[in-house]
């Protein structure tokens, strides 16, 4: 089945349609096979507008290419409900909702990756 569909549903999201305003606002066309929440967030990256760690940068490039239903699994939403990054609302600017975007993603790493920072021996 094409994703496109499913593209749609998670780009109609209140925080993702605020995520595309602020990508067209940096002159970054939001692109309708990936999730702008995320696209956004590896924009503030490039852009030098947050600073992360290696390892969630190259987590949110690879989130680029996943499949809408391995990016709900990951975000850990079930169907018809909605993604809602804890103060998303709030979020004045590209800079303040990649923040908090990227805080998220962040925290589902420790969730899903459980060796996720742990010291090396």
């Amino acid at each position: 089945m094409d994703d496109t569909g499913h593209f749609k549903d998670l780009n109609a999201m209140p925080v993702s349609v605020k995520a595309r305003g602020f990508l067209e606002g940096a002159g970054l066309p939001p692109l309708d096979r990936c999730f702008h929440c995320v696209q956004m967030a590896l924009g503030a990256i490039d852009l030098g507008l947050v600073e992360v760690e290696t390892d969630v940068a190259e987590t949110v490039k690879a989130m680029m290419d996943w499949r809408p239903q391995r990016l709900s699994n990951f975000f850990i939403l079930m169907t018809g409900e909605e993604y809602e990054p804890a103060g998303w609302e709030s979020a004045g600017d590209l800079q303040e909702l990649a923040v908090i975007i990227l805080d998220d993603i962040e925290n589902k790493m420790l969730m899903h990756f459980p060796y996720y920072r742990n010291p090396e021996s």
